[in-house]
């Protein structure tokens, strides 16, 4: 998992693996999910990720029972990814919280199970930009137990006629510096 979230092309790439992995679901029900997840009934997300998917007809089948658990739908037609910067930092504020929510407040479907591989790949993103600030504003050495989920997205927008990039990151540290109760503070953004 994070050598698809870093782009270490040693397999495939994060847009060829996600596009796969979007594969196992209509996109009209992946945008359903989404819908639920943010509230956002303006969302679209029907589009791909400006390549073919890693496998256009994937199937996951268990190893020792050679069982079919997942086969790829019927492909439906493509639309735009629109999502907003709420709705994407709300998904990452949970994929983060999630072991802390209720079970009715956390992402459907998902389990801890399966996010503890997803968390340390998001640390493997290749924008390490919050790092990179955090060293520029000589803030390195005031922090520390750093918690930082990043994912960058880069591409091209029809709606816009451009080439847009996005960044969501969830950012948790303690200061090292003591505030006035004497307690150091856990930051989280």
């Amino acid at each position: 998992m994070a050598d698809v979230v870093s782009y270490r092309r040693q397999i495939g790439t994060y847009n060829a693996f996600s596009g796969m992995l979007k594969r196992f679901e209509s996109r009209f029900g992946l945008e359903r999910w989404l819908i639920e997840i943010t509230g956002n009934q303006n969302l679209e997300f029907r589009g791909d990720y400006g390549e073919d998917a890693f496998i256009q007809n994937p199937r996951l089948v268990d190893a020792k029972t050679k069982k079919v658990l997942l086969s790829a739908v019927d492909d439906t037609p493509r639309g735009d990814n629109l999502l907003s910067a709420y709705d994407l930092t709300r998904i990452i504020s949970m994929v983060r919280w999630h072991y802390h929510l209720t079970p009715s407040a956390r992402l459907p479907g998902v389990t801890w199970e399966t996010l503890k591989y997803v968390i340390p790949a998001l640390g493997q993103d290749t924008a390490r930009f919050v790092d990179v600030a955090l060293d520029a504003l000589g803030l390195t050495d005031m922090i520390y137990a750093p918690v930082i989920l990043s994912k960058l997205g880069h591409g091209p927008s029809q709606l816009r006629n451009s080439i847009e990039t996005t960044l969501v990151a969830f950012v948790q540290f303690i200061d090292r510096l003591p505030s006035q109760t004497g307690e150091h503070d856990l930051i989280s953004n």
